[in-house]
């Protein structure tokens, strides 16, 4: 009877763990993140530079980053509406924004997904 117990207790403890698990993918967003760049032109590669950083210090793999260049295919700026670069799409289950210009104010980038500066979602 008492292995039955012990075994009782360790898938117990098993399923407390998974179901934590769960709870916090559930808490976690996934962002689906396009980048409009204009080529070579300096504030795009600081717009991705800096998108990029975000993205590995504060996301943690929840993201699917896309970078577009307009000026290699712009079809897809137009069915986007993009008319700008650097113009940022930001789409989660919960909301879709975009960013036109630069993305050198991290801490704003920061607040329009919903993140901290240490690394996680409010």
């Amino acid at each position: 009877m008492g292995r039955d117990k012990l075994a009782d207790s360790k898938r117990a403890k098993k399923k407390e763990k998974l179901a934590n698990k769960t709870e916090k993918n559930k808490n976690l967003l996934h962002y689906n993140l396009r980048l409009f760049i204009a080529g070579d032109e300096p504030n795009s590669k600081m717009a991705e530079k800096t998108l990029k950083d975000i993205c590995e210090k504060y996301l943690h793999g929840s993201y699917k980053l896309e970078i577009i260049d307009v000026t290699k295919d712009f079809n897809i700026s137009l069915e986007e509406k993009v008319f700008f670069a650097p113009t940022l799409i930001i789409e989660t289950p919960e909301f879709k924004s975009r960013i036109v210009g630069s993305l050198n104010d991290v801490q704003k980038l920061l607040e329009l997904l919903g993140l901290s500066e240490t690394g996680g979602n409010k």
